[in-house]
């Protein structure tokens, strides 16, 4: 008789991962997790020649924004002025600044053709 396989020991149940562990193994954040195993699913619909499926996939995609950065960076809208103004003095600043002549390419030293 045959020694006796305990459970969990072989086949499916050994390679089985969790999220938890499959995300701290490929170092990403949650959200990276689920936007790759998103796109997986596209993937496999287009190899599998199943366009519509993959655009009905395509169509529900989750649309990502950045407005949550610019709310962090700006909390308030005289914070945004106040950054807008300054960009703009310094542009006001070097518009008005003379030219100073030749000038040399700092990369290569040449001068620039006249």
């Amino acid at each position: 008789m045959g020694r006796i396989k305990k459970k969990g020991e072989s086949g499916i149940a050994v390679k089985y991962i969790t999220r938890n562990k499959a995300v701290k193994k490929l170092q990403i954040s949650l959200f990276d997790f689920r936007r790759l195993s998103f796109y997986k699913k596209i993937k496999r619909a287009l190899a599998k020649k199943q366009t519509e499926y993959a655009k009905d996939l395509k169509s529900r995609a989750p649309k990502y924004t950045l407005d949550h950065l610019v709310k962090e960076r700006y909390p308030s809208f005289v914070d945004a002025l106040r950054d807008l103004d300054d960009a703009l003095s310094m542009v006001f600043l070097l518009a008005t600044m003379p030219p100073a002549g030749k000038m040399s390419c700092f990369s290569c030293g040449r001068m620039p053709a006249t």
